[in-house]
């Protein structure tokens, strides 16, 4: 099998470096990608510098992946060669647990993330279960999706969580990498999207993405004018559901077993109602009890 090629950091810190390794044989369950665009993600930076403390070294970054099927192993059949594909920050679990069954494998207890203990994107090749590698509709260019595949699910899996709608208000609070896929993903949504930012000058672009209100956060008149109804939607909406669920949910993220929500009094006179059925807080990074590790 031929060595994959790439670019890895050798220590905490560390230039990137050329670095080629051995993947071994193909897993029956695993496709290798030819890759051809890669996103530079700020995870990225962060394993690169060890900030979360789970780094290995030598290792090569990179988990928003676009490419060609290179390889199919034996038992796939969701995929084929020649496909162009996309990979996130996921690229295995064990696919039997709770979990993984409930469709919730970043909560799996074996779950792999595309560069963290293995080699990621910043490479001509990489192998993942298949099962995490997704067909990329030809409108869209590889150079966009990219991106999609971190940065643009983490602001718009919240959206679905939260059922963001055209009667939906929703605040994006910095733009930035994150926050200028989260004003299109709103927009798209048909909400009327309201964007923060300490930057006046991020404001053109702002409405231009979709924003229909634009508050520079750095003058504090334009906030006073905003609290009175950034907190009533934020309590009548996100804000008040989400805390409602997070004091639920921690102990059983923190345990890594399925969310149950506690069941109504049986005395109580019927009005009284549990949290929603939601399942585990998804807005964490990458679901491992914080969202990216982000």
């Amino acid at each position: 099998m031929a060595q994959i090629q790439g670019l890895a950091a050798h220590a905490a810190g560390a230039e990137l470096l050329p670095f080629h390794y051995d993947p071994g044989r193909l897993g029956s369950q695993e496709v290798e990608i030819a890759i051809t665009h890669c996103g530079v993600c700020h995870s990225d930076l962060h394993l690169i510098a060890n900030d979360w403390g789970i780094s290995q070294y030598p290792f090569i970054p990179g988990h928003e992946i676009i490419g060609a099927v290179a390889a199919v192993g034996g038992q796939v059949r969701s995929l084929q060669v020649g496909q162009r594909v996309g990979l996130g920050w996921q690229s295995n679990s064990c696919g039997h647990c709770e979990w993984c069954n409930r469709g919730l494998e970043n909560l799996c207890p074996d779950n792999e993330g595309t560069c963290v203990h293995r080699n990621g994107g910043y490479a001509d090749s990489v192998r993942a279960n298949a099962r995490f590698v997704i067909p990329i509709p030809e409108a869209l260019a590889s150079e966009n999706a990219a991106p999609l595949l971190c940065g643009g699910i983490t602001v718009y899996n919240p959206m679905c969580t939260h059922g963001v709608n055209p009667s939906s208000r929703v605040g994006i609070v910095g733009i930035g990498g994150l926050g200028h896929m989260a004003i299109q993903f709103a927009h798209a949504f048909g909400a009327e999207v309201t964007a923060f930012s300490t930057s006046a000058d991020k404001e053109e672009e702002a409405r231009a993405l979709g924003a229909h209100k634009f508050i520079n956060s750095r003058e504090s008149k334009a906030i006073k004018e905003a609290h009175r109804y950034v907190v009533l939607c934020g309590r009548s909406t996100l804000a008040g559901r989400h805390t409602g669920l997070s004091a639920h949910l921690r102990p059983a993220l923190h345990q890594r077993q399925p969310y149950r929500p506690p069941q109504p009094d049986p005395g109580d006179d019927g009005r009284g109602r549990p949290p929603r059925r939601e399942g585990p807080d998804r807005s964490l990074p990458h679901g491992q009890g914080q969202r990216s590790p982000r």
